[in-house]
């Protein structure tokens, strides 16, 4: 077998242990503001997610998708570069027709929705400048939309690597 096996005992324990210092060192900072943990010391990573809506329903003859994307996703890459933020478009009509992504005969998480955008980033500063971002690319094309928002922060193991 290869890789690193996550289903341990010690990695469990690893885990909480974790999770317990992370729980302490922020209870601190909240009671002692001048309080610095120690050397060796690494917050959890998290990013902060934005789900923007697009209204495809009110506008069919738009494709969102290229919109988002832009011509060989030259879009997508350079938000990536410029912002750190990571855009990842899902629902449906993300997915070519011919090219359905079905695992074990299901369809998968988020397949069934509307078409949306997923956009995460580090901080909340990076996630609302890229969708301001892909506001004014959109406004640019001579689209006044306004794309429905829900933020959430999720720890950064829930985002899949591109």
């Amino acid at each position: 077998m290869r890789g690193k096996r996550l289903n341990t005992r010690d990695f469990h324990t690893h885990k909480k242990l974790e999770e317990e210092q992370n729980n302490i060192v922020t209870k601190m900072a909240s009671l002692n503001p001048d309080f610095k943990p120690l050397a060796g010391y690494k917050p959890p990573a998290t990013y902060v997610c934005n789900k923007v809506m697009t209204p495809q329903y009110e506008y069919p003859e738009i494709s969102f998708v290229w919109l988002l994307s832009g011509p060989r996703r030259n879009t997508l890459k350079n938000t990536k570069k410029e912002y750190n933020a990571k855009i990842l478009i899902g629902g449906k009509g993300s997915v070519k027709e011919g090219k359905v992504r079905i695992k074990d005969s299901q369809m998968l998480p988020g397949e069934d929705e509307s078409l949306h955008t997923l956009v995460a980033a580090n901080t909340m500063e990076n996630v609302k400048i890229a969708v301001e971002k892909k506001h004014r690319e959109a406004r640019d094309y001579g689209l006044h939309i306004s794309f429905s928002q829900k933020i959430t922060i999720l720890p950064i193991d829930h985002i899949k690597p591109s």
